[in-house]
């Protein structure tokens, strides 16, 4: 993925193209009532796809629909690895950030639905930094010891995750 590709950026903005799991995808008018993946694009119905207000509402929800399904099968994933289990996960617009960690003490992620866009690698790494949150409210020296402890190349992600911040302005 070029981030200097403004064409790329224009489509992405238009919701012509997206990211989907750090690839990108077309997004394509169907004469199904349905938004579906297949062959590499993301199909919405026509009645959704003429205006852009519309299409971009169509792929938020399916990208929330992706979240609900995949990122959750990921935090269990990765929850089973640090023997820690969140209560409740939920995925909403945050805009501010990928993740908030303000109910921490209790448990609950709540995470911005597009990082069903994002890489593996940088997906991981959100999760990391919520379970981090879990043991060390604070972004302070302990909770960056357990993100090396646990994620040994973390700034990496945390540097490459900044390229993928204009996703929030979509």
């Amino acid at each position: 993925f070029d981030y200097n590709d403004s064409r790329l950026i224009s489509d992405m903005f238009s919701g012509r193209k997206i990211l989907l799991l750090g690839d990108i995808v077309s997004v394509t008018q169907s004469l199904s009532s349905k938004t579906y993946l297949d062959g590499g694009a993301l199909y919405i119905s026509e009645k959704y796809y003429n205006q852009k207000a519309e299409r971009l509402k169509a792929i938020k929800a399916y990208l929330k629909k992706i979240a609900a399904l995949y990122v959750a099968s990921e935090v269990a994933s990765f929850g089973s690895g640090v023997s820690l289990c969140p209560v409740k996960i939920e995925f909403k617009d945050i805009k501010d950030s990928w993740i908030k960690c303000s109910l921490a003490g209790q448990k609950i992620l709540n995470i911005d639905y597009r990082i069903t866009q994002l890489p593996q690698n940088l997906r991981i790494y959100i999760i990391a930094h919520a379970f981090a949150h879990f043991y060390n409210p604070a972004h302070d020296e302990n909770f960056w010891n357990y993100m090396s402890n646990i994620l040994p190349r973390y700034q990496d992600c945390l540097t490459e995750l900044q390229k993928y911040e204009f996703l929030k302005d979509i």
